[in-house]
Parts: structure tokens; sequence; C-alpha cells
């Protein structure tokens, strides 16, 4: 819930122009740099947006991991933590 609360603050806050840039690494450093996750930040910088890709690394609030199996780009995904299963978003 605070994580949806600070997307939508930096939205909020962003030059329009910002929002509809295309996918660069500054766009995603930038968002990083404001607090979103990588997967949340490649999303916003439209990274993910129309590529039809696969992605094998799950990517979670606290770290990444393998997947067993390519799954598209940007769908949900868990890794398995020490203190039990995190959700993330595949990349």
């Amino acid at each position: 819930m605070r994580r949806t609360i600070l997307a939508l603050l930096l939205l909020a806050a962003a030059p329009a122009a910002a929002q509809t840039t295309t996918c660069t690494p500054q766009c995603v450093q930038s968002y990083e740099q404001r607090g979103l996750p990588t997967w949340e930040a490649r999303r916003v910088c439209g990274c993910t947006a129309g590529t039809g890709g696969t992605a094998t690394t799950c990517v979670t609030a606290v770290g990444t991991c393998r997947m067993a199996a390519p799954a598209p780009a940007g769908s949900y995904c868990v890794c398995a933590t020490p203190r039990g299963p995190v959700p993330g978003r595949a990349q």
C-alpha cells in the first residue's frame, strides 16, 4: 500500500515529458533514485510496454532470483527467501 502511494506521488510530481519518454537507462535510474523498484521504474519509462519479450529473472523489493521457466516480461512472479516467498515482477 505504501509503495503504491509512493509511486502515485512520484508520478504526480514528475514532469509530463518524463512520463512520455522512451525506455532509457537515465529514465530508469531517475525513478529508482526516487525509491521505485526497478520493475516499476522500467514500466513507468515504457521499457516493457508492447515488447512482448520474455524474462528469466524475478525482481522483488528484496532482490532478484532466476525463474524456473521464462515468463512474459512484467508478469507476476515469486522469489523464495529464508523468510518465505516474496512477490515480484518478471524482468
